[in-house]
């Protein structure tokens, strides 16, 4: 609907959302704990990335570009 924002957020590895019209920001996916990484498919705090540099919104899906897996990574 383009009223949020997805960043990816390596050192906390997770993707975050900043809805403008709701909420500050708000984690959507994986933990925000540094220690919880890893390579887990799903969604929501099941998720793990390992070092995630970008994300992309595309068919209604979130496209994470997980760098030290090297892996274009489709979360839920």
């Amino acid at each position: 609907n383009g009223s949020e924002l997805y960043i990816a957020d390596s050192e906390d590895i997770s993707i975050r959302a900043i809805n403008f019209a709701k909420y500050p920001v708000k984690t959507i996916f994986g933990t925000g704990d540094f220690n919880a990484f890893g390579d887990v498919d799903g969604g929501g705090f099941v998720v793990r990335l390992q070092h995630c540099l970008g994300v992309e919104k595309a068919n209604n899906f979130l496209w994470v570009a997980d760098s030290y897996k090297q892996k274009i990574k489709l979360v839920k």
